[in-house]
């Protein structure tokens, strides 16, 4: 028998082999350590130099950071209005800052240095952290290293706690960088985790680092209580106890104003009446006017609060550049609210209107000081402010939240779904426009502020000539209309309202009436929404079977 002997290429494939796996278990070890790096916070926060500092709001970092000058920490005034406070507004027309409280305009003009409350940067307007503190609902901490301001302005938060002392990650893996290391028991305030893989959880720590940490080290989601400084002051606003129920009344001449007796005859289910009493005649803020202290008296007498309605549209001027540059710089916007609040005292109307309906996208912030400045006027005058605004897909820019916020009530114009020089025919307010116009609105204005306006108008739409044109008429002149023509009506459920045709070989007319059912179905809103009530445009075009329909939509809410 024959003597084995290991064969010396078997030895050495087999120290290969063990060599492979010991190495590939230390590779793949490696690969799956944690790191116990830490990330720069500089460089977190995209901080270049020591005259920055990061701003980190209800959890989220800014795009836009923050100054420090001689010691003190300045915001830009961008990102207060945005995210803080919409209180605050600045324009290049203007020389500060201005911060609109209840009852009060603050001018914080431009200094030179950190001693001010208001630095122009680089163009760009800037506002000391302590002035924010001020005049904002907030809480603010400050950290060092790098520089970096946290705040919060909503009273409550949904966090997580610590279970154990941990880490908060860049990324959701344990191979990403440290960004903060937390105790157990600490607060964390719980991000989005809608898309974060599983085993992970999106925080934010105190001091204003948001990442991840492992879900089995934090417990379940609660809410917390954020301690906030409330030195703003709060919005006071007038409000009916019953429902609104307002006619406006277009008023063009003196004698216009002395027909309210008249018109108000029939009538029923209206306390307001709002007449068109002030006209922007020129870019410079020119305001005419047609008030009328007969008028008041005449409509008190009736039992009717007068608010005067002020329009961009009605005067010498008539474009969204003039109303821009009316209202682009604080002195136009006082002579504008000075001439209207002399003559509404004087002629002891009950509130004001505003009706500006050229008000472009750019122009919006400049809309919205005034709106703020001139409420604190009426404020301070017992006055009723409103405002009305088209439906939101028209003008989804004009930030209703914050007009909710300073103005009374909030006016949704839910007409001209199909207006003078549409390229086709269709509903002036349909009821599918009307109930969209009022749910949008809703979501940005409480309910006991927003006041549905409805049409006593219609279209009649002519496609007989080359191209497509319409007139408007009042109610009972549809009628008439119709019944000189022989043109009989039929129901359309979709639209909610009658509708008729006159065809005649190429040419044709088209008409979506306004009559009581259709309006009945629009004012059900009032109750299922829980409105504030009722406006119509405009008194003199109803016919008089509307008076008990809108009588009876706003008797069923007291």
């Amino acid at each position: 028998m024959k003597n084995k002997k290991n064969s010396p290429v078997a030895g050495i494939i087999f120290l290969v082999v063990m060599v492979a796996i010991v190495g590939g278990v230390m590779f793949v070890s490696d690969a799956w350590k944690p790191s116990t790096d830490y990330v720069d916070g500089a460089q977190y926060f995209h901080i270049e130099g020591s005259g920055e500092a990061a701003v980190i709001v209800n959890g989220r970092l800014t795009g836009q950071k923050g100054r420090v000058v001689d010691g003190r920490i300045f915001l830009p005034v961008e990102t207060v209005r945005n995210d803080i406070n919409p209180s605050f507004y600045w324009s290049e027309k203007e020389e500060g800052v201005l911060v609109t409280s209840p009852l009060d305009i603050v001018n914080c003009v431009f200094g030179q240095d950190g001693s001010s409350d208001a630095l122009l940067i680089d163009g760009a307007a800037y506002v000391s952290l302590d002035l924010v503190r001020t005049w904002s609902d907030c809480r603010a901490d400050v950290y060092e290293a790098p520089a970096r301001v946290v705040i919060a302005t909503v009273p409550e938060m949904t966090g997580v706690y610590a279970l154990e002392d941990a880490v908060v990650r860049e990324d959701a893996d344990i191979r990403a960088d440290i960004l903060k290391d937390v105790a157990g028991g600490e607060t964390l305030i719980l991000g989005d985790n809608g898309d974060v893989p599983r085993g992970w959880t999106m925080v934010t720590t105190a001091d204003g680092y948001t990442g991840f940490i492992s879900a089995k080290q934090v417990s379940s989601s609660f809410a917390f209580d954020v301690a906030l400084d409330k030195r703003a002051g709060d919005y006071t606003h007038l409000l009916s106890e019953e429902k609104i129920g307002l006619v406006f009344h277009q008023t063009t001449s003196q004698a216009a104003n002395d027909a309210l007796a008249g018109l108000m005859e029939k009538a029923q289910g209206v306390n307001v009446v709002a007449p068109t009493w002030f006209y922007l005649e020129s870019a410079d803020g020119e305001m005419s006017s047609l008030a009328s202290q007969s008028y008041v008296k005449t409509a008190h007498a009736l039992g009717l609060k007068v608010w005067a309605v002020a329009n961009d549209f009605d005067g010498a001027v008539n474009g969204t550049t003039s109303t821009l540059e009316a209202l682009s710089t604080r002195a136009r916007r006082e002579k504008i609210i000075g001439r209207i609040l002399d003559e509404v005292t004087a002629v002891g109307a009950d509130g004001v209107n505003l009706d500006f309906e050229n008000v472009s996208e750019e122009c919006a912030p400049c809309y919205l000081e005034f709106i703020r400045e001139l409420s604190a006027e009426c404020r301070a005058k017992a006055l009723v402010l409103s405002v009305d605004d088209y439906v939101p897909t028209y003008t989804r820019y004009l930030n209703r939240a914050e007009q909710a916020r300073v103005a009374d009530y909030i006016i949704c114009m839910c007409y001209d779904e199909h207006h003078a020089g549409d390229t086709e025919a269709g509903s002036v307010a349909s009821l599918p426009f009307v109930e969209k116009g009022i749910s949008d609105t809703l979501k940005e204005v409480p309910s006991g502020q927003v006041i549905e306006a409805i049409p006593f108008f219609t279209r009649i739409w002519d496609g007989s000539g080359a191209s497509l044109t319409s007139k408007a008429m009042g109610m009972w002149e549809a009628e008439s209309y119709l019944e000189e023509r022989g043109m009989t009506r039929n129901w359309d459920n979709e639209a909610g309202q009658y509708y008729s045709e006159l065809i005649t070989g190429d040419s044709y007319i088209q008409v979506w009436l306004e009559d009581a059912k259709s309006l009945a179905l629009k004012l059900a809103l009032i109750r299922e929404k829980e409105l504030a009530g009722a406006a119509a445009w405009k008194l003199g075009l109803e016919t008089g079977d509307v008076w008990p329909v809108l009588a009876d939509a706003l008797r069923s809410q007291t």
